[in-house]
């Protein structure tokens, strides 16, 4: 999650596809000095002591939140997520103008309106649910990581699957090169061939004192 951009479709089809991504929200800011540009999202990350493993292993788990507003202002903050059987109940610590719950596909299960706790069930053909809230007023957003089902061993991780193929790499950054410097050519071929010929044009003749002629 940036100010640019929320991926929150991305994040669904990875989650529906069986994938245990935790949320990341941070600025991507140019200009420290832009208040468009800082401030605008930030990682809520719960840890019983600020160290800098704790915050890892906790963005490692999912024991974290994004929030996304102006300087950085939590005009709302999450108070407590509960499962009991299979009801689930967010409350945060006051009254926000919309909660959905949201699972598999990105479908919306559920919505209030107008409160600071809301309930829903955790189906069977659930993988995952999980809750975000809108200040619609002052385009204030809190994002809930999801919940996910697993063996009740080891929290669920991540596990980085994707391979790079450096044969493909090197021939698609190969190819793509090519076609830039080609287009770049094109467009810029009649420039270069002025630019080339008013050049040889103000070339200075070389003194030669063997074959220059006497005067």
């Amino acid at each position: 999650l940036n100010h640019l951009r929320t991926s929150t479709a991305h994040w669904d089809s990875a989650l529906s596809a069986g994938k245990p991504v935790w949320l990341i929200a941070g600025d991507d800011s140019h200009s420290s000095s832009s208040i468009l540009e800082c401030g605008r999202t930030w990682t809520m990350v719960n840890v019983e002591e600020k160290t800098p493993d704790n915050v890892l292993s906790s963005l490692q788990t999912g024991r974290a939140y994004g929030a996304s507003g102006m300087f950085a202002d939590n005009r709302n903050m999450l108070r407590s997520v509960e499962v009991k059987d299979s009801i689930v109940r967010v409350q945060f610590e006051d009254t926000i103008d919309v909660i959905a719950a949201i699972a598999d596909g990105g479908k919306i299960k559920k919505e209030v309106r107008h409160s600071s706790t809301m309930e829903c069930t955790f189906s069977a053909n659930d993988s995952y649910l999980l809750f975000e809230a809108y200040d619609t007023v002052h385009q204030f957003n809190i994002y809930l990581n999801p919940l996910i089902r697993y063996n009740g061993g080891s929290p669920p991780l991540n596990v980085f699957t994707a391979k790079i193929n450096t044969g493909k790499t090197i021939l698609w950054k190969f190819f793509v090169s090519l076609i830039f410097f080609s287009l770049m050519t094109a467009l810029y071929y009649k420039s270069i061939v002025k630019l080339l010929r008013a050049r040889s044009w103000n070339k200075k003749p070389v003194f030669d004192p063997v074959n220059s002629p006497l005067v």
